[in-house]
Protein backbone atom coordinates (compact mmCIF):
# COMPACT_ATOMS: atom_id res chain seq x y z
CA UNK A 1 0.00 0.00 0.00
CA UNK A 2 1.37 3.39 -0.94
CA UNK A 3 2.02 5.84 1.86
CA UNK A 4 1.09 8.59 -0.58
CA UNK A 5 -2.54 7.50 -0.75
CA UNK A 6 -4.76 10.52 0.05
CA UNK A 7 -6.40 10.45 3.47
CA UNK A 8 -9.88 10.76 1.98
CA UNK A 9 -9.58 7.62 -0.13
CA UNK A 10 -10.30 4.98 2.52
CA UNK A 11 -13.61 6.50 3.56
CA UNK A 12 -14.73 7.21 -0.01
CA UNK A 13 -13.73 3.73 -1.15
CA UNK A 14 -15.54 1.95 1.67
CA UNK A 15 -18.70 4.01 1.16
CA UNK A 16 -18.73 3.27 -2.57
CA UNK A 17 -17.60 -0.35 -2.70
CA UNK A 18 -20.73 -1.97 -1.26
CA UNK A 19 -23.34 0.21 -2.95
CA UNK A 20 -23.62 -1.76 -6.23
CA UNK A 21 -24.77 -4.76 -4.17
CA UNK A 22 -27.61 -2.68 -2.73
CA UNK A 23 -28.60 -1.55 -6.21
CA UNK A 24 -28.81 -5.05 -7.73
CA UNK A 25 -30.79 -6.27 -4.72
CA UNK A 26 -33.46 -3.66 -5.46
CA UNK A 27 -33.18 -4.45 -9.17
CA UNK A 28 -34.24 -8.02 -8.40
CA UNK A 29 -37.13 -6.73 -6.26
CA UNK A 30 -38.33 -4.82 -9.31
CA UNK A 31 -37.81 -7.75 -11.68
CA UNK A 32 -39.38 -10.52 -9.61
CA UNK A 33 -42.91 -9.36 -10.48
CA UNK A 34 -42.39 -10.47 -14.07
CA UNK A 35 -42.59 -14.06 -12.86
CA UNK A 36 -46.21 -13.39 -11.83
CA UNK A 37 -46.99 -11.35 -14.95
CA UNK A 38 -45.65 -13.84 -17.51
CA UNK A 39 -44.34 -17.01 -15.82
CA UNK A 40 -42.15 -18.34 -18.65
CA UNK A 41 -40.74 -15.11 -20.07
CA UNK A 42 -40.77 -13.50 -16.65
CA UNK A 43 -38.70 -16.29 -15.12
CA UNK A 44 -36.18 -15.92 -17.94
CA UNK A 45 -35.98 -12.18 -17.32
CA UNK A 46 -35.46 -12.76 -13.61
CA UNK A 47 -32.75 -15.39 -14.20
CA UNK A 48 -30.88 -12.96 -16.47
CA UNK A 49 -31.21 -10.38 -13.70
CA UNK A 50 -29.80 -12.83 -11.15
CA UNK A 51 -26.82 -13.54 -13.43
CA UNK A 52 -26.20 -9.81 -13.82
CA UNK A 53 -26.49 -9.33 -10.06
CA UNK A 54 -23.99 -12.15 -9.46
CA UNK A 55 -21.38 -10.43 -11.63
CA UNK A 56 -21.97 -7.12 -9.86
CA UNK A 57 -21.71 -8.77 -6.43
CA UNK A 58 -18.44 -10.47 -7.41
CA UNK A 59 -16.89 -7.19 -8.54
CA UNK A 60 -18.25 -5.35 -5.50
CA UNK A 61 -16.84 -7.90 -3.05
CA UNK A 62 -13.47 -7.49 -4.72
CA UNK A 63 -13.73 -3.73 -4.22
CA UNK A 64 -14.87 -4.15 -0.61
CA UNK A 65 -11.81 -6.28 0.16
CA UNK A 66 -9.59 -3.74 -1.56
CA UNK A 67 -11.12 -0.79 0.30
CA UNK A 68 -10.55 -2.55 3.63
CA UNK A 69 -6.79 -2.14 3.10
CA UNK A 70 -7.08 1.62 3.57
CA UNK A 71 -7.86 3.49 6.80
CA UNK A 72 -11.37 4.85 7.17
CA UNK A 73 -10.78 8.48 8.07
CA UNK A 74 -14.11 10.34 8.58
CA UNK A 75 -14.46 13.63 6.73
CA UNK A 76 -16.76 16.59 7.28
CA UNK A 77 -18.14 16.17 3.78
CA UNK A 78 -18.88 12.51 4.44
CA UNK A 79 -20.64 13.39 7.68
CA UNK A 80 -22.76 15.98 5.90
CA UNK A 81 -23.71 13.53 3.17
CA UNK A 82 -24.62 10.95 5.82
CA UNK A 83 -26.82 13.45 7.63
CA UNK A 84 -28.63 14.46 4.44
CA UNK A 85 -29.08 10.83 3.44
CA UNK A 86 -30.57 10.07 6.83
CA UNK A 87 -33.11 12.86 6.45
CA UNK A 88 -33.97 11.84 2.88
CA UNK A 89 -34.32 8.17 3.81
CA UNK A 90 -36.55 9.02 6.75
CA UNK A 91 -38.85 11.11 4.57
CA UNK A 92 -38.84 8.71 1.60
CA UNK A 93 -39.34 5.44 3.43
CA UNK A 94 -41.67 6.97 6.00
CA UNK A 95 -43.87 8.25 3.17
CA UNK A 96 -43.59 4.93 1.37
CA UNK A 97 -44.85 2.91 4.34
CA UNK A 98 -47.66 5.33 5.13
CA UNK A 99 -48.89 5.33 1.52
CA UNK A 100 -48.58 1.54 1.21
CA UNK A 101 -50.48 0.93 4.46
CA UNK A 102 -53.24 3.39 3.56
CA UNK A 103 -53.70 1.85 0.10
CA UNK A 104 -53.76 -1.65 1.62
CA UNK A 105 -56.36 -0.63 4.20
CA UNK A 106 -58.47 0.82 1.38
CA UNK A 107 -58.19 -2.45 -0.49
CA UNK A 108 -56.24 -0.85 -3.35
CA UNK A 109 -53.56 -3.52 -3.52
CA UNK A 110 -53.05 -2.99 -7.24
CA UNK A 111 -51.82 0.53 -6.54
CA UNK A 112 -49.33 -0.34 -3.80
CA UNK A 113 -46.32 -1.15 -5.95
CA UNK A 114 -46.89 1.66 -8.49
CA UNK A 115 -46.94 4.02 -5.51
CA UNK A 116 -43.78 2.48 -4.05
CA UNK A 117 -42.01 2.71 -7.42
CA UNK A 118 -43.08 6.34 -7.80
CA UNK A 119 -41.79 7.36 -4.36
CA UNK A 120 -38.47 5.56 -4.82
CA UNK A 121 -38.08 7.01 -8.31
CA UNK A 122 -38.79 10.53 -7.06
CA UNK A 123 -36.28 10.20 -4.23
CA UNK A 124 -33.46 9.91 -6.79
CA UNK A 125 -33.86 13.60 -7.68
CA UNK A 126 -32.54 14.95 -4.36
CA UNK A 127 -29.75 12.36 -4.53
CA UNK A 128 -28.42 14.27 -7.52
CA UNK A 129 -27.80 17.25 -5.26
CA UNK A 130 -26.58 15.27 -2.25
CA UNK A 131 -23.95 13.36 -4.23
CA UNK A 132 -23.44 16.00 -6.94
CA UNK A 133 -24.01 13.55 -9.77
CA UNK A 134 -25.88 14.11 -13.00
CA UNK A 135 -26.83 10.52 -13.74
CA UNK A 136 -29.78 10.82 -11.32
CA UNK A 137 -31.41 13.40 -13.58
CA UNK A 138 -31.34 10.83 -16.38
CA UNK A 139 -32.42 7.72 -14.48
CA UNK A 140 -34.93 9.19 -12.01
CA UNK A 141 -37.40 10.24 -14.75
CA UNK A 142 -37.29 6.72 -16.21
CA UNK A 143 -38.31 5.23 -12.87
CA UNK A 144 -41.03 7.86 -12.35
CA UNK A 145 -42.48 7.50 -15.86
CA UNK A 146 -42.92 3.72 -15.58
CA UNK A 147 -44.45 4.10 -12.12
CA UNK A 148 -47.02 6.50 -13.59
CA UNK A 149 -47.66 4.05 -16.43
CA UNK A 150 -48.25 1.44 -13.75
CA UNK A 151 -51.02 3.59 -12.27
CA UNK A 152 -52.62 3.92 -15.69
CA UNK A 153 -52.42 0.18 -16.32
CA UNK A 154 -53.85 -0.52 -12.86
CA UNK A 155 -56.98 1.42 -13.85
CA UNK A 156 -57.84 -1.39 -16.27
CA UNK A 157 -59.32 -4.22 -14.18
CA UNK A 158 -58.85 -6.81 -16.93
CA UNK A 159 -55.08 -6.53 -16.53
CA UNK A 160 -53.59 -8.74 -13.82
CA UNK A 161 -51.98 -7.28 -10.71
CA UNK A 162 -48.76 -9.06 -11.62
CA UNK A 163 -48.55 -7.21 -14.92
CA UNK A 164 -49.32 -3.92 -13.15
CA UNK A 165 -46.44 -4.50 -10.73
CA UNK A 166 -44.09 -5.67 -13.49
CA UNK A 167 -44.73 -2.59 -15.63
CA UNK A 168 -44.38 -0.30 -12.62
CA UNK A 169 -40.96 -1.72 -11.87
CA UNK A 170 -39.39 -1.50 -15.32
CA UNK A 171 -37.99 1.97 -14.74
CA UNK A 172 -36.72 1.08 -11.29
CA UNK A 173 -35.01 -2.05 -12.61
CA UNK A 174 -33.31 -0.09 -15.39
CA UNK A 175 -32.26 2.66 -12.98
CA UNK A 176 -30.82 0.35 -10.32
CA UNK A 177 -29.03 -1.83 -12.89
CA UNK A 178 -27.46 1.31 -14.37
CA UNK A 179 -26.57 2.69 -10.95
CA UNK A 180 -24.72 -0.53 -10.13
CA UNK A 181 -22.47 -0.17 -13.15
CA UNK A 182 -22.06 3.55 -12.54
CA UNK A 183 -20.92 2.89 -8.96
CA UNK A 184 -18.44 0.23 -10.08
CA UNK A 185 -16.93 2.78 -12.44
CA UNK A 186 -17.03 5.36 -9.65
CA UNK A 187 -14.85 3.09 -7.53
CA UNK A 188 -12.39 2.69 -10.37
CA UNK A 189 -12.28 6.45 -10.86
CA UNK A 190 -11.68 6.99 -7.12
CA UNK A 191 -8.68 4.68 -7.40
CA UNK A 192 -7.34 6.63 -10.34
CA UNK A 193 -7.83 9.96 -8.61
CA UNK A 194 -6.07 8.69 -5.49
CA UNK A 195 -3.24 7.15 -7.50
CA UNK A 196 -4.15 3.60 -6.44
CA UNK A 197 -3.28 1.20 -9.24
CA UNK A 198 -5.77 -1.39 -10.44
CA UNK A 199 -3.27 -4.14 -9.67
CA UNK A 200 -4.03 -3.58 -6.00
CA UNK A 201 -7.58 -4.77 -6.55
CA UNK A 202 -6.53 -8.41 -6.51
Amino acid sequence: MSTNTPEWFGSAARNTAYQPIVQVFFMLVYLIWWIFAAPVVGTLIFVVGVAYAAVVVFLSVRNIRHAANFPNVPTSEGALIGKRMGILSGISYGTLWIVAIVLALLGEWRLVFPAVALIIGAHFFPLAFIFRRRIDFLLAPIAVVFAVIGFLVAARPEISWGFVYAISGIGGAVATAAYAVYLLFTYRNLCREAGVTREKLS
